[in-house]
């Protein structure tokens, strides 16, 4: 029983530790990926989906912008939109599962592997840059790696349900990334020794309950949403980023891309792992989860730092299971260490290997838009050239449009056509959208969305002349827009400065915009 006080104490301290400032920490603020400088602009869309849930309780068709999302399962949004009913604090509220996923992995590895090697696998864990900033985000990889933690953790201890629950939980939070611990679970059978090697009935049986349990989502979607399932889930997710040639945010090969950013943000972890390798010719079920989760990145064709998240804690859990780095004076002296380094990572929030508690946001867009929210307005807003990471569309604003400047070939990439469909049109054709709204939503009916809200979400104008005439032709809605921009803009709306480069242009008159769910 002590033992598992201890642990709570761990999850509770790991809890506190993980959720310092994150309420005052800006939605979708920050980098994903220290080393390249990733925004993380997936907060801001999960966010969206988890606050329509809430509010509207469609609780089973994920939606952004009025358009289905159906890229991902809604575990993450059926966890952060429940917390939002609880929480009244919204960025709290929709981080809460990450932040739970967290701190609950830290706990767990001091509970399984005890003593002071435990503590050293939850320090370790805490202290990487990588866990740091995926446990306070609302995006699904902490939780991921959460779920994969606890299904390869049981395949020593062989505890079929507990790998049941937690590989079916992992499907249902990130799709087929929820299948590294099968990919496990088939390496260990093909490594371990013969006298050991578990029996093969009892583990598919697992897999099988897992699928089966995870399978009514999919089976919904491809039931009542058949075209864009099929677009989404396995044309872009699966065919198109996880094994085709999707564009990347870097031209670097895979192997330099994961190693450089592995050895940036976590220098002694990945020392101490290497020095640990006895330890996976020992444990070979250990050496299974890393090897998983190495091919499983290795065959994703996007290259994204967040997917090496389920390897942290196997990382840590080889570095503290090596003995004599928890044994006397050595032991002292690691932990101390450690100490030292967090601290230190804490003074240089910016490096690759800090750890950021910062308040406020690194949006400059944000806190305008912030300011625009709390005026209550009942108008549309449309965003011009925005740099927001689609925070806005987390504000529960009436409406949200986006008008990007430039070429229009990216909206009709992979399965889901947005110019077919009229997510996306272009300048001339958001003015006569009245006329050509019944046909556009003809087609979203063809496709399963009996609805004209996602029509015009966004447009595509070419130049910022085009888009000055965008603000001509809508009288009624509200604009944000480069201040560099000014001399080109009609004398039709109210002009106030938003902020560093910013405009807010709004309508002389409140009119709330008609909204078709």
């Amino acid at each position: 029983m002590a033992r598992y006080g201890l642990a709570l104490l761990v999850f509770l301290i790991s809890f506190v530790r993980l959720a310092w400032n994150v309420s005052e920490t800006g939605l979708a603020s920050g980098s994903i990926d220290t080393v390249g400088g990733i925004a993380a602009q997936d907060e801001a869309v999960y966010s969206h989906i988890a606050l329509r849930m809430a509010d509207e309780g469609d609780w089973l068709t994920p939606k952004f912008l009025g358009r289905y999302v159906l890229f991902k399962p809604p575990l993450l949004y059926w966890a952060s939109a429940v917390a939002v009913k609880l929480i009244p604090d919204t960025p709290l509220a929709l981080r809460l599962p990450s932040i739970l996923a967290g701190a609950l992995a830290a706990a767990l590895l001091f509970l399984w592997i005890g003593g002071l090697a435990g503590l050293l696998a939850a320090m370790l864990l805490l202290s990487n840059p990588l866990w740091h900033i995926l446990s306070r985000l609302a995006v699904t990889d902490a939780l991921l790696a959460l779920w994969i933690t606890l299904a390869v953790a049981a395949l020593p201890r062989r505890s079929y349900w507990q790998f049941t629950l937690a590989t079916a939980a992992a499907l249902m939070t990130k799709g087929i990334a929820g299948l590294v611990p099968v990919m496990a679970l088939a390496l260990w059978w093909l490594l371990e020794a013969n006298e050991r090697k578990p029996s093969w009935k009892r583990w598919a049986a697992s897999v099988g309950a897992a699928c089966v349990l995870a399978s009514p989502w999919f089976l919904y979607q491809w039931w009542t949403h058949p075209k864009w399932f099929w677009a989404e889930f396995v044309s872009v997710e699966i065919l198109g980023f996880t094994l085709g040639a999707p564009p990347q945010t870097t031209p670097e090969p895979h192997i330099w891309f994961y190693g450089k950013r592995l050895l940036w943000t976590d220098p002694l972890l990945c020392l101490l792992a290497a020095a640990a390798l006895p330890v996976l010719r020992r444990e070979r079920w250990l050496a299974a989860w890393l090897a998983a989760v190495t091919l499983a990145v290795a065959a994703n064709g996007y290259r994204n730092i967040a997917y090496v998240l389920p390897a942290i804690p196997a990382l840590c859990w080889a570095a503290a299971a090596a003995g004599p780095l928890v044994k006397g004076r050595r032991a002292s002296a690691l932990f101390a260490l450690l100490a030292v380094i967090f601290v230190v990572r804490i003074q240089y929030p910016d490096a690759p290997w800090g750890l950021s508690f910062r308040k406020g946001t690194t949006i400059a867009a944000a806190p305008a838009l912030d300011r625009y929210a709390r005026l209550g307005r009942p108008n549309e807003l449309i965003l011009v050239e925005p740099d927001d990471q689609f925070y806005a569309t987390t504000l529960r604003l009436p409406r949200v449009r986006y008008c990007f400047l430039g070429p229009e070939e990216s909206y009709r990439r992979y399965g889901l056509d947005f110019r077919y469909l009229g997510i996306a049109l272009s300048e001339d054709e958001f003015r006569k959208r009245a006329q050509l709204e019944p046909e556009f939503r003809r087609r979203l009916a063809e496709w399963g969305l009996d609805s004209s809200e996602p029509i015009g979400t966004v447009i595509l104008a070419r130049t910022a002349g085009e888009a000055a005439a965008l603000v001509a032709a809508e009288p009624g809605s509200d604009f944000v827009v480069p201040e560099r921009t000014r001399a080109l803009l009609p004398n039709t709306h109210e002009i106030r400065e938003a902020g560093p480069g910013l405009l807010f242009l709004l309508a002389r008159e409140a009119t709330r915009p008609a909204r078709d769910d």
